[in-house]
């Protein structure tokens, strides 16, 4: 999934928001993934974790795993910031045990990529 940030229009966040909400429980999905431009406390993750998505890595007991902005992709007073938020996530489902999550750099992209060791339970 990828939805729109909310840095654009905030109208456009909100209505994809709730479509990643409604495609992840009507259609019986188990894992959602992605940059979903979302940290846990937006109102369509919180919404997510009501429905039984949780967080692979909170799951695992991986701790927190920021994915944004990648180290060095964003500079303040010229100085490169760390990742400091997560927006990028993989959210299983009561069905889905999480074994291990991971953030890595990807060339190229301003994100770390989750990466998540999933099985069926």
């Amino acid at each position: 999934m990828h939805p729109q940030p909310p840095s654009l229009v905030a109208d456009y966040w909100r209505s994809d928001q709730l479509a990643v909400r409604t495609a992840a429980t009507e259609e019986d999905v188990d894992v959602v993934a992605g940059d979903l431009n979302a940290t846990p406390d937006h109102a369509s993750l919180v919404g997510l974790a009501a429905d039984g998505f949780r967080s692979a890595a909170e799951v695992a007991n991986q701790g927190w795993q920021p994915t944004w902005p990648a180290f060095g992709s964003r500079r303040v007073l010229g100085l490169p910031l760390p990742p400091v938020v997560r927006i990028d996530h993989v959210l299983v489902g009561l069905r889905v045990a999480a074994l291990g999550t991971e953030t890595v750099a990807v060339d190229g992209s301003d994100h770390l990529a989750v990466v998540a060791e999933l099985a069926l339970r």
